[in-house]
């Protein structure tokens, strides 16, 4: 018994360490590699910011004008684009979030943007650039010209600058160039949690890997990443097995303590 309680503290410790190390560097949720993000729900909690009550319903391009001359300085590209999702979304607008990024695993390399669902398809309203990406006469969507950049048709894709807003970043001033972020198209997506007390408090790490946030990303072949997918494996390992395994010694431990009890002996 005493190995078993040994064993049990030992995984315990790693446990805990490994949950520590993922909620440290925000990994904590499943990765989904998927080819069509045309098909993808965005699920947003509901929320409604006095700030967006003043914008009555008018096109996208419109509000996002809206939205950037009413912040100034202070919000970055994830703080803009939330508070113009917010906006479309209150005023009845199909919107969602997409995070497109230069190189998986550099957070310094990241940017954030809103798709709107027009004509049966998503595209690119930015609010941090007040731009919209075209080609051949169309607008796009994220995935759109990260295909164009694996095709090679990449340099057909214009800007499309909706005028002067109070908001100061500029697409053509950003340190990075914008197509490079369209290397990896991103959406995350939060989960439900189960309600049962038992659950939530005991199998809380289980529920939620299979519940929980899920991170997507855009595979044009559809097989995953070799760094999102460790990441993956990580947080499989962490959240599910080894609480189990906790689970299965905490019994085997327990029925060992009857076996040796006084009481048990008895018998």
């Amino acid at each position: 018994m005493f190995c078993a309680r040994k064993i049990w503290v030992i995984l315990a410790v790693i446990n805990i360490a490994g949950v520590v190390l993922l909620r440290h560097y925000d990994v904590f949720y499943r990765t989904i590699p998927i080819q069509n993000f045309e098909t993808l729900e965005y699920y947003y909690p509901p929320h409604s910011p006095k700030k967006i009550k003043a914008f009555s319903m008018r096109p996208p391009q419109s509000i996002m004008q809206d939205v950037m001359n009413s912040v100034s300085k202070g919000e970055n590209c994830n703080g803009m684009s939330e508070l113009f999702l917010h906006t479309l979304r209150a005023q009845g607008y199909k919107a969602r979030k997409l995070f497109v990024v230069k190189s998986i695993g550099d957070q310094y390399a990241t940017h954030t943007l809103v798709e709107v669902f027009e004509k049966n398809k998503w595209v690119i309203y930015d609010p941090t650039f007040n731009v919209s990406f075209k080609k051949d006469g169309q607008l796009l969507g994220a995935v759109d010209i990260s295909r164009s950049l694996l095709d090679g048709s990449s340099k057909q894709i214009k800007p499309i600058f909706y005028g002067s807003v109070a908001y100061p970043a500029r697409l053509e001033t950003y340190p990075i160039h914008w197509l490079a972020h369209f290397n990896n198209v991103l959406m995350f997506k939060y989960g439900n949690y189960s309600s049962f007390w038992f659950i939530r408090n005991t199998l809380q790490l289980v529920t939620r890997y299979w519940r929980g946030p899920v991170l997507y990303y855009f595979s044009p072949i559809g097989k995953p990443n070799d760094y999102l997918e460790l990441i993956n494996w990580f947080y499989f390992f962490f959240a599910c097995i080894l609480p189990l395994l906790l689970l299965v010694l905490t019994g085997l431990i327990l029925s060992l303590i009857v076996k040796e009890s006084p009481r048990y002996r008895l018998r």
